[in-house]
């Protein structure tokens, strides 16, 4: 039976707004593989005037269409990018198919530097190139729809730029007007009668200010506190912080000037006068801050990826057949290992587990966090304040694997810190030593030398049986001649019997009840020390 099909002819260069959005029909038009060729019956069509054949092979593809520019709705893996002048230009194999400059590949998202051979594409300087798009891109295919003038493109996420949820551009952010500025306080007395053996009265101020200058915010947080009694009066005041800070985002990190706090991510933190920058976590997306492990997989079709954590749905999105990649999970808390169910387009469903445990010095793959310090110790109990300068820098290397490090150096005192954390399918694992010097405090300890090392060791684990969920587990062993920077400083200032740490020993344990009965949960730590005797323990158990 000779059927007869009606062709479409687009008009060329149609002139439209470019950023119009397209009908709601067209955009839940599905994106497939051309299908195979549809031949024509020439006897329906007349011959030409010299008495030849029409040729129509250039129509047995669906969608095909003349060569020239045409402006379309363009679509990525179903997704509505806009509309754009694309060239259908013919190729060798006699086919007539949209031709890519590298313009166009850059709205499309593709992302070159993933590609083997990135040579291939054309250069931002040759607008006049263009390639089809299955040549040079792995798994990728175009379809044109000449009759709803839609380009579909299907592109292996693999090769896309990574966009991660909630991520707005810089010059998007908005530091707010010009000149702000707020009061907070807290004040109270109280009066204590001692029935004839005199009276007390006791006075307390907090407040914490701040003062908003275009990029600059200004901080203040101090107390004063009196007591008044026995006709005498004490007074005191302190400034916790003073400084001012901006953001520097082009580097997604903080400025910060004055009296402020060294971060205690990898050592403990301390007061002191200076000048700060450091990675501030809140600049990147809500999907990209904390840790959480990368989801690799392949679909062989136009795939649903379903991602589960303790039996709650935590993702879910379409992949377009080939390799995909999912690297801006929600950071979901420590422990709990994720569950991918990837259902293709004809039903078949795959599942695979990914270990999902972490402690905090874990980061996601190719994401770094670091940080400078440079001042002199604030304190006022101190006649001798040491200047020093701290830096620490932490990078993700792989899905499971961080490395970090840091150093101080001050007055005859330096410190070193190497570690690494893993994420593993027996828990999250982190462990890293520090070694100390103070060899300006041997004489006055009456020890040869004084540099030792302190070994530290964390666990997160989620025991899925039992919903047993160990969050923070540390173990930390030091040698009798290491120091921390807060113990040098004391040391240096003669500020009394200081206890050096042997081994101190950190849990939280938190366990389901079931039901409504709420959670178990325990907290606590002990230590004991090299130069005094005992140990000290604290832990709380509760129930909420």
């Amino acid at each position: 039976m000779n059927v007869l099909r009606r062709l479409h002819y687009a008009p060329v260069q149609i002139e439209q707004d470019a950023w119009q959005s397209p009908p709601a029909a067209q955009q839940a038009a599905p994106t497939a593989k051309p299908s195979e060729e549809v031949q024509f019956n020439p006897v329906f069509l007349n011959q030409t005037s010299n008495g030849q054949q029409i040729d129509l092979a250039r129509f047995n593809q669906p969608g095909a269409a003349l060569p020239g520019t045409y402006r379309v709705d363009v679509y990525v893996n179903n997704a509505w990018v806009g509309r754009r002048d694309v060239e259908m230009r013919t190729f060798a194999d006699g086919k007539v198919l949209a031709c890519f400059n590298r313009a166009l590949l850059d709205d499309l998202g593709l992302d070159a530097s993933r590609l083997a051979q990135p040579e291939v594409l054309p250069g931002r300087n040759e607008p006049g190139r263009c390639v089809e798009i299955s040549a040079v891109v792995p798994g990728a295919f175009s379809a044109f729809n000449s009759a709803d003038l839609r380009l579909d493109v299907s592109i292996p996420q693999k090769y896309q730029r990574a966009s991660a949820r909630g991520y707005v551009a810089p010059e998007y952010w908005d530091a707010g007007v010009p000149i702000a500025g707020f009061v907070n306080y807290n004040a109270n007395a109280y009066r204590a009668d001692n029935r004839g053996q005199g009276n007390s009265t006791q006075y307390y101020l907090a407040a914490n200010t701040g003062l908003n200058i275009g990029l600059w915010r200004l901080r203040y947080d101090g107390t004063l506190t009196q007591q008044d009694g026995n006709g005498q009066s004490q007074r005191n005041y302190q400034t916790a912080s003073t400084y001012a800070q901006r953001d520097v985002t082009d580097w997604h990190s903080v400025l910060t000037i004055g009296d402020y706090f060294t971060p205690s991510d990898l050592f403990g933190s301390v007061s002191f006068r200076g000048v700060q920058i450091a990675s501030d976590d809140r600049m990147l997306p809500e999907s990209r801050q904390g840790y959480a492990p990368v989801v690799r997989g392949v679909a062989e079709t136009n795939a649903k990826v379903s991602i589960r954590q303790n039996g709650n749905v935590i993702y879910e999105n379409v992949v377009p057949p080939g390799e995909f990649s999912i690297d801006d999970l929600y950071n979901t808390g420590f422990s709990g290992d994720l569950e991918v169910t990837v259902t293709e387009a004809d039903g078949r469903v795959r599942k695979f587990i990914v270990p999902y445990a972490a402690v905090p010095q874990l980061l996601r793959d190719g994401s770094s966090r670091y940080s400078f310090s440079a001042g002199q110790w604030r304190s006022n109990n101190m006649r001798q304040r040491p200047n020093f300068a701290q830096a620490s820098y932490q990078r993700g290397i792989n899905n499971s694997l961080t490395a970090y490090g840091g150093v101080i150096v001050s007055d005859h005192y330096q410190s070193m810190l190497l570690g690494s954390a893993i994420n593993t399918a027996y828990g999250a694992l982190a462990l890293d030593v520090t070694q100390s010097w103070a060899a300006a405090l041997a004489n006055r300890l009456g020890v040869n030398a004084m540099q030792g090392q302190s070994y530290r060791l964390s666990f997160s684990k989620l025991l899925e049986r039992t919903r047993t969920n160990f969050m923070v587990a540390a173990y930390r062993f030091s040698t009798a001649d290491y120091l921390g920077f807060q113990d040098y400083a004391n040391l240096l200032n003669g500020n009394g019997f200081i206890a050096r740490a042997k081994n101190q020993f950190q849990l939280n344990v938190d366990q389901p009840l079931g039901g409504k009965r709420g959670h178990l949960f325990l907290t606590g730590t002990t230590q004991d020390y090299w130069n005094q005797s005992g140990r000290n323990t604290n832990y709380q158990l509760g129930k909420v």
